[in-house]
């Protein structure tokens, strides 16, 4: 059954569970079950079942009865999508009014290209291309956008000067094939395929001097002798991932110094991947694990003790973390996480998402204002329960997560000033105060929009990105054109064979079917050769050869017998009836061993 899941593991994830440089180093992340979780939209039950198949205890992997009853009661839960085998995917970037949940492409951006990951802080956006380009566009008074210049798409001396409104592709990064970007606070990084980290914007933050401004991206010589795979900026600081777990941080904000140091990881474990908030960051390691530093207030990390009537702490002793902290007590491994400045969202492999902060305006999704009702307590929003969530970002009093369904949902204050409504929070919902309504807030997830894909389109559509800062909330959307089926052959009625093949094809794909399969399964059926055979049929109901009438003139087959016909007893070809004797014996005819049918429950072969 451990086997059963690295293959099940392997065929979501598409690479190996457990893979190492060197023999020993495999051997010990085995025994550790040191594996990264499954991500992707795939059901909870199937990456719950995964996870138990791979545990390190044999008492709790299920066996091969359990693990089928497991698959059987989510065989219909999701809808057969069709695999997508039309060209490459076509990224479209949205603007989201958060007030009125409308939706503004970007100008301005390549038609014919995927976008791979979107970057943004509080005045400029970076958007990095699957082909390596990567485009920059807002404020430019420090450089940031690596254009070369500091000026703006204008020629005027406004007070917008230095803003751009349009994209421009970065022409000095264009050889460099940029895998991953982040924006900071008037500074912005670049990490290139060849695990080198670039930098453009504020001097200090991009190690050339306090009060310089790099117009174009400078390689960092720090981290020169290191494979650099992540990046991540904060407000005043940045964080970076290096081959084997190494973890850099530097900036202006405690606890980091302005040159890069190395952070040490509890335990010592394996770091995969890294995020930064405004003024916090996070760590989540290979085995799922969450570790978390910087500022806690509004206990937005869950990092606070509970406050016991004989502590002796301070309530604002966990305000600030200074050194990297494991953040215990999820239920599940964790694939994502999203710092924002106030409240933190994470998302667990089973697709549930955990929220931590304040909840004045309600964005931690629990039904109601206020605070949480316990200090590290882990409770699940409760609107999302029967989804599984993809992205989940934290704005400035409003919350936004994606589903597997690509659907989005939203919850918190709709585009309200936050001054106003502080001084209307007391009263009820719906009564007005100065001119000012409170009826905006959405404390419970609220579906604002959908994507519907069909095969009769042409067109799959799905979310592929959703990023916030602030106010501003972007949206990536992909597209994807569907090819027709291969038509048949000069347009014909198809075949016994193709009619077979689309029989048993429908007979998959229908959820009424007690007998069908998951929807993994219904696609290798759809990409297997077909071949067609006689449903119910055995080897005494295989049709039978003619039997050859032989004439006067030859000779019997069998020596001392006359061949006769089965019914007249006469010899062919003569007229005079002969006295009739006894017929030879009737050898039945079997079928070859080629032709023997063998059946299956999920595909028969001939």
């Amino acid at each position: 059954m451990w086997a059963l899941g690295c293959i099940m593991y392997e065929s979501m994830c598409l690479q190996k569970a457990f893979d190492a440089d060197s023999l020993p180093a495999l051997v010990n992340k085995i025994c550790k079950s040191q594996f990264e979780p499954v991500r992707g939209p795939y059901s909870n039950g199937l990456k719950l079942l995964v996870r138990d198949l791979l545990s390190l205890e044999t008492t709790t992997r299920p066996a091969a009865t359990a693990a089928l009853q497991r698959l059987a009661r989510g065989r219909v839960a999701a809808p057969f999508r069709p695999k997508l085998r039309g060209g490459p995917a076509r990224s479209t970037l949205y603007r989201m009014d958060i007030s009125t949940m409308a939706l503004e492409a970007v100008d301005s951006m390549p038609t014919k290209t995927q976008i791979r990951q979107v970057s943004l802080s509080s005045n400029h956006f970076i958007a990095v291309c699957s082909s390596g380009e990567v485009f920059t566009w807002g404020e430019n008074g420090q450089g940031q956008l690596g254009l070369g210049d500091t000026h703006s798409d204008y020629c005027n001396k406004s007070r917008f000067s230095k803003y751009r409104n349009s994209p421009g592709r970065v022409e000095s990064l264009r050889e460099m094939r940029i895998q991953c970007a982040a924006a900071g606070m008037g500074f912005s990084f670049f990490c290139a395929d060849r695990g080198t980290l670039w930098a453009c914007g504020d001097g200090g933050m991009c190690q050339s001097g306090e009060g310089s401004k790099l117009v174009s991206p400078c390689l960092i010589d720090a981290l020169f002798s290191s494979n650099v795979l992540e990046v991540a900026c904060g407000d005043e600081h940045v964080v970076v991932l290096c081959e084997g777990g190494g973890i850099w941080a530097w900036g202006r904000s405690q606890p980091f110094t302005i040159k890069p140091q190395q952070i040490e990881i509890p335990n010592n474990v394996s770091v995969v991947a890294i995020r930064c908030g405004p003024d916090a960051s996070a760590l989540i390691t290979v085995d799922g694990t969450l570790i978390a530093w910087g500022v806690n207030k509004h206990n937005k990390l869950n990092l606070a003790k509970r406050q016991g009537f004989f502590a002796r702490e301070p309530k604002n002793a966990y305000e600030f973390i200074e050194k990297p902290t494991l953040v215990k007590g999820f239920p599940a491994r964790v694939v994502d996480v999203t710092i924002g400045r106030h409240h933190t969202g994470v998302i667990l492999e089973t697709g549930t998402v955990h929220m931590f902060g304040r909840n004045s305006w309600g964005e931690l999704g629990l039904g109601g204002l206020g605070p949480q009702p316990q200090p590290c307590a882990h409770f699940p929003v409760k609107g999302l329960l029967q989804k599984t969530c993809l992205h989940i970002v934290c704005g400035e009093g409003f919350s936004l997560a994606s589903t597997a369904e690509q659907e989005l949902f939203f919850w918190g204050s709709k585009g309200v000033r936050i001054e106003e409504v502080e001084q209307n929070k007391n009263e009820k919902w719906g009564e007005k105060r100065n001119g000012v309504s409170v009826h905006h807030l959405v404390p419970n997830p609220s579906l604002v929009l959908r994507l519907d894909s069909s095969p009769s389109s042409g067109i799959s559509i799905g979310i592929s990105g959703l990023v916030a800062d602030g106010r501003t909330a972007m949206l990536l959307i992909d597209t994807v054109a569907i090819r027709d089926p291969p038509p048949t052959a000069n347009n014909r009625t198809p075949t016994v064979s193709q009619s077979a093949q689309l029989a048993t094809r429908a007979k998959f794909s229908s959820d009424s079917d007690p007998t069908a399969v998951a929807t993994w399964l219904r696609r290798e059926m759809d990409e297997a050769t077909f071949i067609a055979h006689r449903r119910n049929s055995s080897a005494g109901d295989l049709p039978k050869p003619e039997k050859k009438a032989f004439s006067a003139k030859e000779k019997p087959r069998r020596s001392g017998s006359l061949q006769r016909q089965q019914h007249g007893h006469t010899v062919v070809g003569v007229e005079k009836k002969l006295p009739a004797v006894d017929a030879p014996p009737r050898y039945e005819e079997l079928a070859p061993r080629s032709q023997k049918i063998t059946k299956s429950t999920t595909c028969s072969i001939l």
